[in-house]
């Protein structure tokens, strides 16, 4: 099963709109950001990215530290959504 759901948050002081997808994985919770800005998809290197747990993007390597800035205030905000 999968929930999905829309997020804004800041970054940079600008405000942004990301979806959200949760999945039941084998026996963790996967998620899926998907951003729509050239800004954060050239963070990123790519419009989406999937991991498993709500924070599993701290094993992740990426190019520059923004990526892992990024993903950490988009993490919030999904806890924000969940949470509210």
């Amino acid at each position: 099963m999968a929930r999905v759901f829309t997020i804004e948050f800041t970054y940079n002081h600008q405000l942004y709109k990301s979806v959200i997808i949760l999945k039941d994985g084998n026996r963790q919770l996967n998620m899926r950001v998907k951003v729509f800005d050239v800004e954060l998809i050239n963070i990123l290197g790519n419009d989406s990215i999937e991991f498993e747990g709500l924070s599993g993007y701290h094993h992740l390597s990426f190019a520059n530290s923004k990526a892992i800035c990024l993903l950490e205030v988009i993490h919030e905000a999904v806890l924000d959504h969940l949470t509210n």
